[in-house]
């Protein structure tokens, strides 16, 4: 090989080179500047979408961005403008889903999913009735939001889509809330074949005269079906009536007492410490956020030493995790109720009292060093993470 030949080699190798450690500065720059936005606008993925890919072809920088978060446009414009590069975007709810963006649960309990298989970790449930927004498909499954603003995957079968009327007819209609848990009967007696099975929480739409025992209400499209008249009460009557107490709210846990835990679970079926939480708070008319993680900044702070549990309040919220150190925020990753005298009532294993104070007998060593804090949960000092559950519908 010549000198000639050789030196053109390596000059094509170091054009190469010094292009491609170009072309990772652009991409390195660009996600530098994308995550900035994604940390500060939606820190939370449980809650908010904001998923993107960079990539360069012959030195043109272009980012495809899926969101459900339309103001986050103007912050990536601008720096579009600044690096220079062509933004192709997917704003939620996909096209699809214009004319229905809503969804309606129409199953016992439905558990949704991380990912859009069944083999994916079940990240939270909604029980029969739940109200969602649709934002996406994929295959057999659909990408939804709760009214608590939680993001998974479920079963598209089992929702039933609404259009904007629809559902803001939903909203106004006649409702009934489950209050013991029951079948529903294909015809209005309780010898003739069970079409549905509903838990404690459930939301149905009345659709005929109550009877002296049963009531006809809607279990899907074109489907009804006949509920035990002793089983429920009016979603308005329901509304009217609620008075926040912690003497309700303790009295409402305990009813859950050895009901068994589940990872991911919300309904009284089976449920994870922040779903039993969310599920005693729901059944008295009032929307919390879903994880412990997320709770922890509802309501007011009292304590955040285990030893001054004599200042906590009946009804308090417990939480525990990792102490965050050299300015690093605190881990929560348990939380409980508090029922006075050191002792709590919290979903670990199954639902169980356990107390702070070493001279009990259900003493919990454990969750004595894991503490965090102590919160005053009272929908009156936070209007804006303690929502009325019809608020929350409406916000959906």
């Amino acid at each position: 090989m010549n000198i000639s030949k050789s030196i053109l080699i390596l000059t094509l190798f170091v054009i190469g080179f010094i292009s491609c450690k170009n072309e990772d500065a652009i991409v390195k720059e660009a996600d530098l500047k994308l995550e900035a936005i994604k940390s500060k606008l939606t820190p939370d993925k449980r809650v908010a979408l904001f998923q993107y890919e960079v990539s360069v072809t012959d030195g043109k920088v272009s980012v495809q961005i899926e969101t459900d978060q339309l103001q986050l446009k103007s912050e990536v414009d601008a720096i579009n403008k600044e690096i220079g590069y062509t933004t192709t975007w997917r704003f939620l709810p996909d096209s699809v889903f214009a004319e229905t963006p809503y969804g309606i649960v129409r199953n016992s309990v439905v558990n949704i999913r991380g990912n859009p298989k069944y083999s994916a970790e079940q990240v939270t449930q909604a029980v029969f009735g739940t109200p969602v927004k649709i934002l996406k498909k994929k295959g057999g499954w659909v990408y939804i939001q709760t009214p608590e603003k939680y993001l998974g995957w479920a079963e598209s079968q089992i929702i039933q889509r609404l259009t904007k009327t629809e559902y803001q007819n939903w909203l106004k209609s006649e409702k009934l809330i489950v209050t013991e848990e029951t079948p529903i009967y294909s015809e209005a007696n309780s010898n003739s074949l069970i079409a549905k099975h509903v838990v404690k929480g459930a939301i149905l739409e009345q659709k005929g005269n109550k009877s002296s025992k049963f009531v006809q209400v809607t279990i899907g499209e074109n489907q009804m079906g006949y509920i035990p008249f002793n089983t429920v009460q009016s979603v308005s009557n329901w509304i009217k009536g609620r008075k926040f107490s912690v003497d309700t709210m303790v009295e409402t846990s305990k009813t859950l007492l050895g009901r068994p835990y589940m990872w991911g679970g919300t309904s009284t079926k089976g449920m994870d410490c922040s779903g039993f939480t969310k599920t005693v708070y729901f059944l008295n008319g009032f929307q919390l956020p879903r994880d412990a993680s997320q709770q922890v900044f509802a309501g007011t702070l009292v304590s955040k030493n285990p030893e001054d549990y004599s200042s906590f309040k009946k009804g308090d919220f417990l939480f525990f995790g990792t102490r965050g150190t050299e300015g690093k925020s605190d881990k929560v990753v348990h939380v409980a109720m508090y029922l006075g005298d050191g002792r709590f009532i919290n979903a670990s294993g199954e639902i169980k009292i356990e107390s702070l104070n070493s001279a009990h007998e259900d003493y919990n060593e454990y969750r004595f060093k894991t503490f965090l804090q102590a919160r005053t949960m009272n929908p009156a000092d936070d209007t804006t993470l303690i929502l009325p559950v019809e608020k929350a519908w409406e916000l959906l």
